[in-house]
């Protein structure tokens, strides 16, 4: 059952990085999420795949704001910084289930990088590797996945170099 959960939300994530969008990165994988929910397995393997659908989720919406589109309808209706701040929230949800998990902290990485958050993203690229424990620099308004960033979004007005 876990290993099928887990193929579900790969292949959506596989299918969705040829239609990204925020909107249907979200409604999508939260029909996976639901799935994950609702199946009868041990908590742990539950929190896995809960950490998994994070991590996908938030690169997904990585890529979505920092890939450059070919064609201009889809270049002007992302909100790039937007996707970003999802992106954070997604990776590191998936860090309060599995704190030193590689490939979150790697995509947690690129994305701080993208909101020229170095110093922060260099410390979870130096936990990947050993050096040192990484101690996020979570805003105190910062809000819940499914929330309005609007007061982030001003708070970091200037932190990205990739704007709308």
């Amino acid at each position: 059952m876990a290993a099928w959960l887990q193929s579900q939300v790969l292949l959506e994530s596989v299918t969705l990085r040829l239609t990204l969008s925020t909107a249907l990165i979200e409604a999508n994988m939260k029909a996976k999420k639901n799935l994950i929910d609702d199946a009868d397995v041990p908590a742990a393997v539950k929190n896995d795949l809960l950490a998994d659908f994070q991590t996908k989720t938030g690169f997904l919406n990585y890529l979505w704001a920092v890939v450059p589109w070919e064609t201009s309808e889809l270049s002007e209706s992302r909100d790039q910084r937007l996707a970003l701040l999802i992106a954070e929230d997604h990776l590191r949800a998936a860090l309060e289930r599995k704190k030193n998990w590689n490939p979150a902290q790697i995509y947690l990485a690129q994305v701080l990088q993208a909101e020229a958050m170095f110093d922060e993203a260099e410390r979870y690229l130096d936990s990947v590797i050993g050096i040192s424990k990484p101690e996020p620099n979570v805003p105190a308004d910062k809000t819940d996945i499914q929330g309005d960033h609007s007061k982030r979004d001003s708070n970091a007005e200037g932190q990205t170099n990739l704007g709308k």
